[in-house]
């Protein structure tokens, strides 16, 4: 047809292909282009559905790790004597709420704000209040929001909710201190070490580990390549990085050795022990309340680890089950080994020590978790509840008091997780 002034029409666009696919070939060509168009419209429909599936987990796993402050809160709360209860409470919600403030301020910057100019191995440095974000183009992906963060390329609100799941790992990490410093620690106090731990301690280890910069991450990008700018710091890992798929080390290991120099440096509680070095007994004003504590926080622990795949798409959803059957298995093995080695001892068993078995299993199953086969975690565990056992009754012949056992669960357990992965 013969072109006229102006955009040609839908029609005459439309007659032109035909007649171009009659010359070539007739229908048959026509048909085939259809078909292509009709496969792409789809593929971007999946797309978006994929999108919004792995938006969704994300968001959940951050829930269900949320709920482990819950735990944390029960734990404590029936660990401590009855005097203690609101202070250890407050406490704890203010390691959500004041952490919540640092994390977005300053703590995931530290950890996750890419240098795109002398990027190093140390520390991240920009997006600070997550100020900084990308306009992205309306499409079927990305319908309704117009803006993601910086650095998180084509994942549409995916960056908010990384933000969230990160967020959830932080509290985790300031909540193990409040438990080795109960009883004794002044509030102001706690709330300084709180700030100062989630402004730059856990994010710089983080930044270490888990960021495409840091000089102990597998998942390092090199400089002049990929996302990455120039460099002219620290620009290589240590050999192919660490593994520690949900925080072994990161979260658990940082978190228990704070904890036992907050314990070490605070001294014992008044009466815990005797002029000779006796340990004097204080019973927890609430068993029942701590066992619901640890149950709660078994089941965050799902979210903890299966989480950590941080998606579902693209045949993660298949890791993501494994993950929950071996962290299953590894805080089974956790509770049982301490109930062997009581019964190897011939001692009672006591139900406190069996709640920090499977806590210790929890925590040394998150660095392999991806990993390992089920029968390594179930040893893994059950290794981590000997060693925890072992730490807990050093600590008390160090004179070193710790209420909760927090240093030995945390920073032991942590540590035999990222040597077993």
């Amino acid at each position: 047809p013969r072109r006229t002034h102006g955009t040609p029409s839908l029609a005459m666009r439309q007659a032109v292909m035909e007649a171009g696919a009659a010359a070539l070939g007739g229908e048959a060509l026509h048909g085939a282009g259809r078909q292509l168009l009709e496969i792409d419209t789809l593929s971007s429909e999946i797309t978006a559905v994929n999108n919004a599936v792995d938006t969704l987990w994300l968001l959940l796993s951050a829930f269900m790790v949320f709920l482990m402050q819950a735990g944390f809160a029960a734990l404590e709360a029936g660990s401590v004597r009855a005097k203690n209860t609101k202070n250890i409470l407050l406490k704890n919600l203010l390691d959500a709420c004041v952490g919540a403030f640092i994390w977005w301020s300053l703590g995931f910057p530290f950890a996750f704000g890419v240098r795109f100019n002398d990027g190093n191995g140390w520390i991240g440095a920009n997006n600070f209040f997550l100020a900084q974000f990308n306009t992205v183009e309306f499409t079927i992906e990305q319908p309704r929001y117009s803006i993601e963060l910086w650095n998180f390329g084509g994942g549409g609100l995916s960056g908010y909710a990384f933000w969230m799941f990160q967020w959830a790992f932080a509290a985790t990490t300031a909540t193990i201190v409040s438990g080795a410093v109960a009883e004794r620690c002044r509030f102001v106090g706690y709330l300084i070490y709180n700030v100062f731990l989630i402004a730059f301690v856990y994010p710089v280890v983080v930044h270490w580990v888990w960021s495409g910069e840091g000089w102990l991450s597998a998942f390092f990008v090199a400089p002049d390549s990929g996302d990455r700018g120039s460099c002219q710091s620290i620009c290589n890992n240590l050999f192919n990085g660490i593994v520690d798929f949900a925080g072994s080390g990161v979260v658990h290991m940082t978190g228990g050795t704070a904890a036992f120099w907050a314990a070490w440096i605070l001294g014992p509680r008044i009466g815990r022990f005797g002029a000779s070095g006796e340990v004097n007994s204080m019973m927890p004003h609430s068993l029942p309340l701590a066992t619901l504590g640890v149950f709660i926080m078994w089941f965050g622990w799902y979210g903890f680890n299966a989480g950590s795949t941080l998606a579902l798409s693209g045949g993660f959803w298949y890791v993501a089950a494994k993950v929950a059957v071996v962290t299953t298995l590894a805080a089974a093995g956790g509770g049982c080994g301490v109930v062997m080695i009581n019964l190897i001892g011939r001692m009672p068993i006591d139900l406190a020590p069996v709640l920090n078995g499977i806590l210790s299993g929890l925590v040394a199953s998150c660095a392999s978790v991806a990993t390992a086969e089920p029968f390594a975690g179930l040893l893994i565990g059950m290794v981590a509840s000997w060693l925890y056992y072992g730490a807990a009754n050093v600590l008390k012949m160090m004179r070193i008091d710790d209420p909760l056992d927090a240093s030995p669960v945390h920073m032991i357990s942590g540590m035999w997780g990222l040597l077993a992965a």
